[in-house]
């Protein structure tokens, strides 16, 4: 056991991140910490394009103007607003059809059990998507073990307040896929409790990050 929560933060990256001993990430999270999710305007819909040619729904943001109308698994056949229609895998897959200013409008069509349905869904400030550490915990290591096999954190700020441990760091690896290095900067809040951490806050500068790997950013149709 670890003495001091901001320790348990500094030996969980020392460890776990930069060691890749991954066996011991049980021994930081708690099954039930909760991972919190950045605000965004938009309906609440994750897409999950893994299959390949398909765009579905993965999750659905609690209190979302899509939560009670369309359901995970549901295959999007198409969506429209005042700025344009999407109805390919390449288009859809982006999800920026989801995007836009609070109180305008996105019409989708969605395909379940045999049917075509038809949404229309009235964009808000969604909180984000949570999860819980115990539901996603394979996708972490997979991240640390193939995406990223030799990524490096490198701790800036360490500050410890109660039961909160707040830490600023600069992460740099090389991305497995496109064989690009990349170096890009964290801030994320712990909250511990009998020395494990049970909730936290999150941002990291992605779009640094995706810049470095090679994605081209464009601006959205006028």
């Amino acid at each position: 056991m670890f003495h001091g929560n901001k320790q348990i933060i500094q030996k969980y990256d020392e460890e776990v991140v930069n060691g890749k001993n991954l066996d011991r990430i049980d021994e930081f999270f708690s099954d039930r910490c909760l991972f919190h999710g950045v605000p965004y305007v938009g309906m609440g819909v994750e897409p999950d394009d893994t299959s390949g040619d398909k765009v579905l729904v993965r999750q659905l943001a609690p209190g979302s103007p899509a939560q009670g109308k369309l359901k995970p698994g549901d295959q999007i056949v198409s969506a429209e607003d005042e700025n344009g229609h999407w109805d390919t895998f390449q288009q859809l897959k982006t999800a920026s059809c989801g995007q836009g200013k609070v109180g305008t409008w996105v019409k989708m069509k969605v395909f379940r059990d045999g049917q075509d349905l038809d949404f229309k869904f009235e964009r808000a400030l969604i909180q984000g998507f949570d999860f819980i550490y115990s539901e996603t915990k394979d996708t972490f290591r997979t991240y640390l073990q193939k995406d990223y096999p030799d990524l490096k954190v490198s701790i800036h700020h360490l500050v410890e307040d109660g039961d909160l441990v707040a830490v600023y760091l600069t992460n740099m690896g090389t991305n497995a896929d496109y064989n690009r290095q990349a170096v890009w900067d964290e801030f994320d809040i712990y909250r511990l409790k009998e020395g494990k951490i049970v909730e936290v806050w999150g941002l990291e500068d992605n779009f640094s990050q995706v810049k470095q790997l090679g994605y081209l950013i464009e601006p959205p149709p006028a």
